[in-house]
């Protein structure tokens, strides 16, 4: 129950600040976790937390959980700074029960932030045993493909240290076809995560589709329009940005991820490592400054020269913050999509000359109506392709305003390559840069904020899908 010699350094230096996060508890156990948060949050040295922690109102906690039939740990980790530390109080849900969450989902698999729906049933294991949980999500990313999926998961117990999951799911990518075909795919799931939430290892499985239109390029078509997938992932995750919110006196606060993948043995054999790294900063006057680094490189080897549409990097659109200035996969490479122009058709058609032999071999010349390609749709005449690397940058200022509402400002910068590894010439070629500036207001406690606002593209080229007016969706703590 209590914290052992492994979490706890025992010091006499003072404690600036306490941060508790209960998470995953119910009920009584979640009001007992409470009080033993209150009595830590008071510690002005390490011995006192280490102490409270072990006091009566841990005991109660202890005692809480285990009339339930549950199990709870502490954890207790230094902060971002010196001075500072940070608790964690886990459970396993030990109260049987159904609950519903909508807000943060996380980062995806491709280190987004998503927003979701969590509906979390927990049925009492025999003989007080820690319960066993059922699970569905519903979760969207839509700043980078129009992406919904739904997931399904059955978490068992925790094994020491360590959670076990597994998952199936089915998504759909690419909704509205402005920037490619749709993309449908099922997938399994095995996975293990330690309890402290850093560490996560999986196993996938997935089959994914890509179904094309009249207009889908053969580029596309090329790509393949159907792959089966088995990978083995480890993804890293630390973020303590919500310190900003709990803790008063905190004035800085960082998000680290990594994700590494290695797939093989069907359609795909590549490998894949994505980057990621947010630094956020209190302003003076109610005001934050978030800024991110991104990169990421998917490699294929053992003969494998092409990857599917699904294994491919995109750059985020304007719901996002990744490129403002541009539409929904409006930039990276691209191919010329079939039948399409880049104008409506007039309103009387035109006429042109043709030529033919008659029955004599005579040459004869005719009038005939002109066959005039067909009018865009949304998102351009183009289809796009994705890059094998990415490389971005961004930066959002953000400040409160009267009755909850923000105004903010956003400049990002960056390039999407065809080359796993690309020359700094190939760098530069393709680097793009835009910003955006307006008003927000926060979707209540989802800590997620949606806005309007007016954005320009700072660096672009002919073939890139540009625009002026964009709604704004900002998922970071």
């Amino acid at each position: 129950m209590s914290p052992g010699a492994d979490h706890v350094v025992m010091g006499s230096e003072p404690v600036q600040e306490v941060s508790i996060f209960v998470k995953g508890l119910q009920g009584k156990v979640r009001a007992a976790a409470e009080a033993t948060a209150r009595e830590a949050k008071a510690a002005r040295t390490l011995q006192e937390l280490d102490a409270s922690l072990r006091g009566p109102a841990a005991s109660r906690l202890a005692v809480e959980a285990l009339a339930a039939g549950g199990d709870v740990s502490i954890y207790v980790r230094p902060g971002p700074s010196r001075g500072n530390l940070v608790v964690h109080i886990n459970g396993q849900g030990p109260e049987e029960g159904r609950t519903a969450a909508f807000g943060k989902a996380g980062l995806n698999d491709d280190l987004q932030e998503v927003v979701g729906v969590t509906v979390d049933h927990a049925a009492k294991g025999a003989n007080r045993a820690p319960p066993t949980r059922l699970g569905v999500t519903g979760a969207a990313d839509l700043s980078k493909k129009e992406l919904v999926e739904a997931r399904f998961s059955l978490t068992p117990p925790a094994e020491r240290s360590w959670q076990p999951q597994a998952q199936v799911g089915i998504s759909a990518a690419n909704i509205l076809e402005a920037g490619g075909p749709l993309q449908r795919s099922m997938f399994m799931v095995l996975s293990a995560g330690s309890l402290s939430g850093r560490h996560l290892l999986q196993l996938m499985g997935s089959d994914r589709q890509t179904i094309p239109s009249t207009f889908t390029s053969q580029e596309i078509v090329g790509l393949g329009l159907q792959s089966y997938k088995t990978s083995l992932a480890y993804k890293y995750e630390d973020d303590n940005r919500a310190l900003l919110d709990f803790c008063p006196t905190q004035n800085s606060a960082t998000l680290k991820a990594a994700r590494f993948e290695v797939s093989g043995f069907t359609d795909v054999t590549a490998f894949r490592a994505e980057l990621l790294g947010s630094y956020a900063q209190r302003l003076p006057g109610n005001g934050r400054l978030d800024v991110t680094a991104r990169v990421g490189s998917v490699m294929p080897f053992l003969g494998q020269t092409t990857l599917p549409l699904q294994d491919r990097f995109f750059f985020a659109g304007p719901l996002g913050v990744g490129m403002p200035g541009f539409l929904r996969q409006g930039l990276g490479p691209s191919a010329p999509r079939q039948g399409m122009s880049n104008g409506a058709s007039s309103k009387e058609p035109e006429k042109e000359t043709a030529y033919k032999f008659d029955k004599e071999w005579q040459t004869e010349q005719t009038e005939q109506e002109k066959k005039v390609a067909a009018p865009i749709p949304d998102g351009g005449a183009v289809d796009r392709l994705g890059g094998q690397a990415l490389m971005s940058a961004t930066a959002i200022s953000s400040s409160l305003l009267s009755h909850g509402f923000q105004a903010f400002a956003s400049v990002a910068g960056g390039s999407l390559t065809k080359s796993p590894i690309p020359s700094l010439e190939e760098t530069a070629t393709c680097f793009r840069a835009g910003a955006i500036g307006g008003i927000a207001y926060p979707l209540g406690s989802t800590g997620a904020t949606l806005g309007f606002g007016y954005s320009h593209a700072l660096v672009s080229r002919p073939s890139d899908a540009k625009s002026r007016w964009q709604f704004w969706l900002h998922l970071a703590s």
